[in-house]
């Protein structure tokens, strides 16, 4: 049996968020009790503040156990998808928003204010095409989603005025979880983009293409590396996976304000970070991490990206 690090981590003090992403297919191993306690040490080991999981089988008879197992600070379940916190310091309240138990919504607050209260969305799409089409539509519709009902902290502020004002006057928003979706079918392969350029110069396939090209080379060489960095590069590869669609779900409804998106190490706004490559094992998106405040991304290079999605989020976002 592997010996993994589970000792608590220090978090005092500590205004870094490690946030990690997984789809388990099940965290309950009924047919195999010492291999889900292995995995869930192994979970553990990684000390992360936060994981969202989707496909976790965690019904109500065996959420407490759950629980227990993961020593967790605070936890939001449902039979499809968790929101879990290991830090004791943060507090999970949950929102009232539910989509067939395929969603999970809460605001994230920290108990020494070190960083501004955001919203953690976590989704779990139907794997079946029809489902997964009328999800995706019920999400687009949800007024939660719709711009008009982004958190600002002034209510009163203008179309014309969000422009212009401070990213840190908006409520920030980070989405992520498994939406049963693989782009890389469906996109051409022309030249991939040089980094240096502005993301504001790029379609929305060549932003993907340029987030994507490594994912599927180097994920035979990534889950062979030593096992927790195999897991990590598995999570950055679900982020960077989720990252395009996640633009696409939510740029008609935040096109006049920003959206804040974790993202793993920041270049100069509006720059693209590129992938890793397999010589650089030790690339900082092997964690997403979130400091102080989350990565602002714009609303100019958002409006450049309308006009590449408006008419085919869903078309996009739901292939058979």
């Amino acid at each position: 049996m592997p010996n993994y690090d589970t000792n608590a981590p220090s978090f005092m003090n500590n205004s870094n968020l490690d946030i990690g992403s997984l789809n388990c297919r099940s965290l309950y191993k009924q047919s195999s009790p010492e291999t889900g306690s292995d995995f869930i040490r192994y979970l553990r080991s990684l000390h992360l503040d936060l994981l969202c999981v989707q496909e976790s089988h965690a019904v109500s008879a065996i959420q407490e156990q759950l629980n227990l197992q993961l020593q967790a600070s605070s936890t939001i379940w449902t039979p499809h998808c968790g929101i879990i916190s290991f830090n004791p310091l943060l507090t999970l309240h949950r929102l009232d928003i539910e989509l067939d138990e395929h969603i999970i919504a809460c605001q994230v607050s920290h108990a020494n204010a070190l960083f501004v209260p955001f919203t953690l969305v976590n989704i779990y799409a139907p794997a079946q095409y029809n489902s997964r089409v009328t999800f995706f539509r019920e999400i687009l519709s949800m007024p939660f989603f719709n711009f008009d009902n982004m958190r600002l902290r002034d209510p009163m502020t203008s179309p014309a005025q969000q422009q212009d004002m401070d990213p840190s006057t908006i409520n920030s928003m980070v989405i992520l979880g498994g939406f049963n979706y693989h782009a890389t079918k469906y996109i051409d392969e022309p030249e991939i983009p040089q980094t240096d350029q502005s993301i504001s110069d790029y379609s929305g396939s060549d932003i993907h293409r340029l987030f994507h090209r490594s994912i599927n080379s180097y994920f035979f060489e990534c889950t062979h590396m030593p096992a927790k960095m195999a897991l990590c590069y598995q999570l950055s590869a679900a982020i960077h996976h989720n990252l395009l669609l996640i633009t696409y779900m939510l740029l008609l409804s935040y096109i006049n304000t920003c959206i804040h998106l974790i993202l793993c190490s920041c270049p100069p706004y509006g720059q693209i970070m590129p992938c890793y490559t397999p010589n650089s094992y030790s690339h900082p998106i092997a964690k997403a991490r979130v400091c102080g405040a989350l990565i602002p991304i714009y609303q100019p290079i958002l409006t450049s990206l309308n006009n590449c999605v408006q008419n085919s989020i869903l078309s996009l976002i739901a292939f058979p």
